[in-house]
């Protein structure tokens, strides 16, 4: 039971850590393409 439980617990870690990685990738892709408007 106990070994379940840390894997469910290691599988919302990975995918809180995904979630998060995808917030910051659209954040500065977002950044960037402002950037780019704005120099052009």
């Amino acid at each position: 039971i106990y070994e379940f439980h840390l894997r469910i617990t290691s599988f919302q870690t990975i995918r809180k850590a995904s979630k998060a990685f995808l917030f910051h990738f659209f954040v500065g892709f977002f950044c960037l393409l402002i950037f780019f408007i704005m120099a052009s």
